[in-house]
């Protein structure tokens, strides 16, 4: 519509300092992740603070974050931590899935989430060389990926998305490419 203005710029509360991810729910709320603040700052449709999520040690550095209007829910992974978070989209804590490892449902440095049209959660386990995937509940499903250079193996996957023909799209930026 030719109309550009600016979120989380004014000095204060609600003020970005170092924004990572965005996603935005269906009544219009922008949802961004702040590896600055180690918070997910929460914003009307017309960029009026509302919110945070976060207090001093829930996050080290959130990146990924997805919405599921269905479910109500906020998806936030945190790299620092290794691990990924369900909220309310409120704010309020659902579960945790994660801590660091190797073994699956662990994760190496999670840098992004997307999910389904089923509500299933996909992580890009970077560090890992793999996606994980997990149900609306958290359980983990399967996983895919390992360190290689063939087709289906990763070198530093950081971002994903699926669509609705069940397509998942990760883009790994140790080969530049996309698969």
């Amino acid at each position: 519509g030719g109309k550009v203005y600016f979120i989380g710029d004014q000095p204060g509360t609600g003020q970005l300092k170092r924004p990572i991810g965005i996603a935005v729910a269906a009544d219009g709320r922008v949802y961004v992740t702040d590896t600055s603040s180690d918070r997910v700052f929460i914003y009307s449709s017309k960029g009026d603070f509302l919110s945070a999520i976060g207090y001093k040690g829930e996050f080290e550095s959130p990146s990924g974050i997805a919405i599921d209007d269905k479910l109500g829910r906020l998806y936030v992974v945190d790299a620092g931590l290794h691990y990924l978070r369900a909220y309310t989209l409120d704010g309020g804590n659902l579960f945790t899935i994660g801590g660091r490892g190797k073994d699956p449902g662990k994760f190496n440095y999670p840098t992004n989430v997307a999910l389904d049209s089923q509500g299933n959660i996909y992580v890009v386990d970077t560090a890992n060389f793999r996606v994980q995937i997990f149900d609306p509940e958290g359980k983990l499903l399967k996983s895919m990926g390992q360190l290689g250079d063939h087709p289906g193996e990763f070198s530093r996957p950081k971002g994903i998305a699926t669509d609705s023909e069940g397509h998942i799209y990760v883009v790994d930026a140790g080969f530049d490419n996309l698969q």
